[in-house]
């Protein structure tokens, strides 16, 4: 790659040499290669240096451990083509079957032959617990009205992880491109409002509620990011002691609605890996807070995921989660 010294036409000759001998015996390449580490055919266990290096699998399943310093994995084919699990184990999957499945460690960034990937800004979200989880995804479909996309949750839960809190979460989506058109900044404050429980809750806000949030909006008392939190937090809050048998079962059915937004949020992303905005839109467009419309968002996911693991024009960059299962109460 573009940092990597240029080789000697002598330095050439050993590397083809290594390359050769490696593609009849699938064994470490490591000792003669220096920090151009090429692959075989075979299953081979490429180890970097202690400085950057690009490991090349190239066929066969392989591990790809880059060791210290930005390390890069050289793929052959387009990103399209390719799945990415996180958990306990890294793995990159060429579902076309060329690169094979290579695991990946100590590997900061992935190039396909269409463009680079930067691993480093989607990989910590895997440390989070599963209530931290819930609780950005929640805020996720609260704001943009859909299931997140793998990418995006992805490195916000990243962001997460490495010390972001939801607030700023929270306001970066407030006053991002797609949060603006859902919530465009001249709408009337009592239309936000409605909006914004609308999107979250799924009902209209009560009179009271509405005209209590429209005056803290109003006086600054609360900015537009906070909102979506704090009409969350009161979803989930404890009561008051003197609470009606009607608030109570408003709550009741509040906190039933945001769950089923979550599960079906966090298996589109996180279950199937699906990062294709339009499609996540229309799969949380058949949610209504039923138990049948769960079933049915759920099943359109299903048909999206087996499309998009095609390996033609239909296919799609698949990034899963694992570990996070029990965070969902629909698989």
């Amino acid at each position: 790659m573009g940092d990597q010294p240029a080789l000697t036409a002598g330095h050439a000759a050993i590397a083809e040499y290594v390359v050769q001998t490696a593609a009849a015996a699938g064994f470490d390449l490591t000792a003669m290669a220096g920090n151009v580490v090429p692959g075989s055919a075979r299953d081979d266990d490429l180890m970097g240096t202690a400085g950057p290096d690009s490991l090349t699998g190239e066929g066969g399943n392989d591990t790809l451990s880059g060791g210290d310093g930005l390390d890069i994995a050289i793929l052959q084919g387009a990103q399209t083509l390719y799945t990415l699990t996180i958990g306990d184990e890294i793995t990159l999957t060429d579902r076309s079957a060329l690169d094979g499945t290579d695991i990946l460690r100590g590997v900061e960034f992935l190039d396909f032959s269409d463009g680079r990937f930067d691993l480093t800004r989607f990989d910590d979200g895997v440390t989070l617990t599963g209530d931290q989880f819930r609780s950005l995804t929640e805020v996720y479909v609260s704001y943009f009205n859909r299931a997140p996309d793998a990418l995006g949750l992805l490195f916000w839960a990243d962001a997460l992880a490495n010390g972001t809190t939801l607030d700023r979460i929270s306001d970066a989506f407030a006053m991002s491109e797609e949060g603006l058109e859902v919530f465009p900044l001249d709408a009337q404050l009592f239309e936000f409002v409605s909006s914004v429980y609308q999107n979250t809750l799924g009902r209209a806000g009560d009179d009271a509620g509405v005209n209590f949030w429209a005056n803290a909006l109003q006086s600054g008392g609360v900015g537009r990011g906070d909102f979506v939190l704090r009409v969350l937090e009161g979803a989930r809050a404890a009561p008051p002691e003197d609470a009606t048998p009607e608030f109570l079962a408003q709550q009741v059915a509040d906190r039933a609605y945001l769950d089923g937004k979550i599960d079906i949020g966090l298996y589109v992303a996180t279950q199937l890996g699906l990062s294709d905005v339009a499609a996540a839109s229309g799969i949380m467009a058949l949610y209504d807070g039923s138990g049948q419309s769960v079933a049915a968002a759920i099943a359109a996911a299903d048909q999206t995921s087996e499309v998009a693991s095609g390996i033609d024009d239909s296919g799609q960059f698949l990034i899963v989660l694992v570990g996070i299962g029990d965070a969902l109460s629909i698989v």
